[in-house]
């Protein structure tokens, strides 16, 4: 089933994760999406405000496009990119929002990250995936734990996975030795995004 009619913002820095964002981009493309990577300079990038306005416009964008239909809307982001994408989601109506590897509990506040994203959960409209990998010491069980108990009090359909074996670097398309759990990460997601934008 192809997704003709919905779109997608792809957060990923391209700078950075150039051969991720390529992969991902037509990955997202071959289900028939309309895919949009905004460019985020690094400064934008870092401040939370800063960074959603950039990306509403972004989608704002997306929305304009003939053809698309703005009740099937989605955003996926990679690391910091996958934050961004929750906080959108609490910010604006999406369809859908898949979080790899994004944390929603900074390790401190700052005037750049004012607040922690995951107590914006109940905000959150649209179902939600987070994907994360079982490697990554930057999210912890209990922040997991934690955004499961607030996504579940705002009754939002959500998925929350530990990607078993995968290190924080599996989701390059470089890394042949972590191919197979990149693939899985793309079933769940892919499967994801037909439930949650099918026509």
């Amino acid at each position: 089933m192809r997704l003709e009619g919905a779109g997608v913002l792809l957060l990923v820095d391209r700078r950075a994760h150039a051969a991720l964002a390529a992969d991902s981009e037509c990955r997202l493309a071959d289900l028939g999406l309309a895919v949009l990577v905004p460019e985020l300079a690094p400064e934008t990038l870092e401040a939370d405000r800063a960074a959603l306005r950039e990306i509403e416009r972004a989608l704002d964008e997306l929305e304009r496009r003939p053809g698309i239909d703005r009740e099937r809307l989605a955003a996926v982001g990679f690391g910091r990119g996958g934050t961004l994408a929750f906080l959108l989601g609490c910010a604006r109506r999406l369809a859908a929002v898949v979080d790899v590897d994004g944390p929603v509990l900074y390790p401190e506040l700052s005037p750049a990250r004012p607040i922690q994203p995951v107590e914006l959960a109940l905000n959150f409209e649209g179902a939600f995936l987070g994907a994360f990998a079982a490697r990554d010491p930057s999210v912890t069980d209990e922040e997991l734990a934690f955004l499961r108990e607030r996504l579940e009090a705002a009754a939002r359909p959500h998925e929350l996975v530990r990607m078993s074996g995968a290190s924080p670097r599996a989701w390059d398309p470089a890394r042949d030795d972590e191919a197979p759990v990149r693939d899985e990460l793309w079933r769940r997601l892919e499967a994801f995004l037909r439930e949650s934008l099918a026509g």
